[in-house]
């Protein structure tokens, strides 16, 4: 009976040292897996942390670039309208240009002109043998019509072209303030009668108007002089109509 149960604790132990012996080897079995399942934790969280690094300085880095390019756009964009609207209607920041009430003279004065005639009547050429020389000064001016002129205003450009019309005489007058009599005489005595020396200064005074509107009309150096201080007069006006616009230029044309 006791060999029989010696016999049957000596088989248990034999079991107990089996089933620990299979144990270890299970648990070194065992172990290399587990290193290798940490390891690949340690691996897929460490591809994690890079992923959504890369992922957040790719994000920002889009972010930035978009931003960029969203400016860069828009600036293009402001540019090429800015281009075709200036081209199309001339926008600008420039000053304005005027012109003002210069276009609503009808007679402006350009020039004065002067010329003197010397008028002989000579005993001869009257009933009454009268003598009488007389130095004759005369005026006249030179106007342009702004009224009937035509403006073109070029802002960007700061040019203004103005055409109007050839530059007339008017106002043709005696300068009788400083007529000299130089001579006046009847039948050898001077100073004859009073009313017969009005009477031929009367006739000498047309003939001086005459010869002096004549000479006016018919010197092209008048005309000439006239035509340059319009143009001179015209530019100095509408420059002083705008004295905050940079190098302005006026051109003045006639027809």
């Amino acid at each position: 009976m006791m060999k029989m149960n010696d016999m049957k604790r000596t088989f248990q132990c034999k079991v107990k040292q089996s089933k620990d012996s299979k144990s270890k080897k299970n648990i070194r079995k065992m172990f290399p897996i587990c290193l290798c399942i940490v390891m690949l934790a340690l691996i897929i969280r460490l591809f994690i942390g890079t992923v959504n690094s890369g992922a957040t300085a790719l994000t920002s880095s889009y972010k930035q670039t978009y931003t960029i390019e969203k400016d860069i756009t828009y600036q293009n964009k402001y540019d090429n309208y800015k281009e075709a609207a200036e081209e199309r209607f001339h926008v600008s920041n420039k000053a304005s240009i005027y012109v003002g009430k210069l276009k609503e003279e009808q007679k402006l004065e350009v020039l004065e002109v002067s010329d003197v005639e010397f008028i002989i009547e000579d005993q001869d050429d009257n009933s009454g043998n009268v003598t009488a020389w007389l130095e004759v000064p005369g005026k006249g001016t030179f106007v342009v019509d702004m009224e009937a002129g035509e403006y073109i205003i070029d802002v960007e450009r700061a040019n203004v072209l103005v055409r109007v019309p050839y530059p007339e005489l008017c106002n043709v007058r005696i300068d009788y303030a400083n007529v000299q009599k130089m001579l006046f005489r009847k039948e050898g005595i001077l100073n004859g009668n009073h009313k017969e020396g009005e009477k031929i200064a009367e006739e000498q005074y047309d003939k001086a108007y005459a010869l002096i509107n004549r000479e006016f009309v018919s010197n092209q150096n008048y005309h000439q002089n006239a035509m340059n201080a319009a143009k001179s007069t015209i530019e100095a006006l509408i420059k002083q109509l705008n004295p905050e616009v940079d190098n302005l230029t006026v051109e003045v044309e006639f027809y």
